[in-house]
């Protein structure tokens, strides 16, 4: 397990807990813990002691094999109902088509820090909540055998994208943010001309009026080598 922050990993948890939106799974294969925004996935048989026990710690128990719960919590403790819908994290990482870099950029608003991504399809710009995604891997961490994952994923859903990090033995993901408007007009407009895909982080000169990151994507290192799912 990639996962290194066990700490942040149970304060999301309790976080999610206090929200009605945390999810406990048990598919058969792999321990599953989901919320709206976030999720990571564990091989069963290789799940760390401590993840396991975080979750006991939280919840009272593990689930048995294709059990999945709410869990909710209530005056007299945690209260879990069993739910229909397996989560299906495998088949998101499987959806998605495309992938993206962490820029050397982070956001800061009055609430929250953002982390910077840029997609490889169209150079667009993402932002993920910094907490989740910084300093949280650790190749410490990793199952035998297992390997660090590389570029995240993106399952693009429309109104936002998510990032799937994936080893061989668990798999990572979390919700992008929408961007204000005046982040877009700012800090971002400046940004076109950069790809971060490339090691000068710069964009091809173009040619004709009009061209933007669109046309400038093609510049990008090829599929092969940079997509995971490749």
């Amino acid at each position: 397990m990639f996962h290194s922050k066990m700490s942040a990993l149970k304060k999301a948890m309790k976080d999610a807990l206090k929200r009605d939106d945390l999810c406990i799974a048990n598919d058969g294969d792999s321990y599953i813990v989901n919320t709206r925004s976030w999720g990571v996935s564990v091989s069963v048989e290789t799940a760390p002691n401590k993840f396991m026990a975080a979750i006991v710690e939280l919840i009272g128990m593990l689930p048995e094999e294709d059990m999945c719960w709410q869990c909710e919590l209530a005056e007299t403790g945690v209260e879990i109902s069993i739910l229909s819908d397996m989560p299906e994290p495998r088949a998101d990482w499987q959806r998605a088509r495309d992938c993206a870099i962490r820029t050397p950029l982070d956001v800061n608003d009055f609430s929250h820090s953002f982390a910077v991504f840029q997609r490889k399809s169209d150079l667009r710009y993402l932002l993920v909540r910094l907490d989740m995604v910084d300093g949280i891997f650790s190749p410490r961490e990793l199952a035998l055998e297992e390997t660090m994952p590389g570029l995240p994923s993106i399952l693009d859903l429309g109104h936002d994208c998510t990032l799937l990090y994936k080893s061989s033995e668990s798999l990572y993901w979390v919700s992008s943010v929408n961007m204000s408007e005046k982040a877009k007009d700012t800090v971002f407009e400046g940004l076109k001309t950069c790809n971060f895909f490339r090691d000068d982080w710069k964009l091809e000169p173009a040619s004709g009026e009009g061209a933007d990151v669109d046309a400038a994507a093609e510049k990008a290192p090829s599929d092969e080598e940079l997509l995971p799912f490749a």
